[in-house]
């Protein structure tokens, strides 16, 4: 066997094998595209809710620590320095909430939410043909043209105008 002779032969496998690699790899981030995209509005949902539940629970915990540092102690009596010494617990509390947040805005970012319209969401456009008579109100409600001016008129006038060119 000469050298090279199979050379046509082994261009053609290796172009062949090429294409049906990139084929593959094509196809396989369309399905992984597909797959995120079905999942995307999901995920965006349970983010939501759970930062949402997550921000009651934070709220919750600093209202108790407020009712706690307020509740009569010994002998009914509300020591002064008892809301202050909450103080320090409810400083965790608000960088807890405000943790809370950033994970929250963060994820929706990265899934890009703001990106997603619900359809049930969107307005409806009602397209009417408007008649004469329908323009010609709106023209006196908004205050275009007098209560008792004569359309043709104004037309004719509007028609007699010269435009400088």
């Amino acid at each position: 066997m000469e050298y090279g002779s199979r050379a046509a032969e082994v261009q053609a496998a290796v172009s062949a094998g090429v294409k049906q690699a990139t084929t593959q790899t094509a196809a396989q981030q369309v399905a992984a595209q597909e797959r995120y995209n079905d999942k995307r509005a999901e995920w965006i949902e349970e983010t939501r809710v759970a930062g949402y539940r997550a921000l009651k629970q934070a709220d919750m915990l600093a209202k108790k620590i407020v009712a706690d540092a307020l509740k009569p102690h010994t002998g009914g009596v509300t020591p002064a320095g008892t809301l202050a010494s909450a103080d320090d617990d409810l400083k965790a509390v608000h960088r807890f909430q405000k943790i809370l947040i950033e994970n929250t805005l963060t994820r929706l970012d990265i899934l890009r939410a703001n990106e997603i319209i619900d359809e049930d969401d969107l307005p409806s456009i009602q397209f009417e043909d408007l008649t004469d008579d329908d323009i010609l109100a709106h023209h006196r409600e908004n205050g275009l043209i007098d209560e008792g001016a004569d359309p043709d008129a104004i037309l004719a006038e509007l028609n007699s105008v010269e435009i400088p060119s």
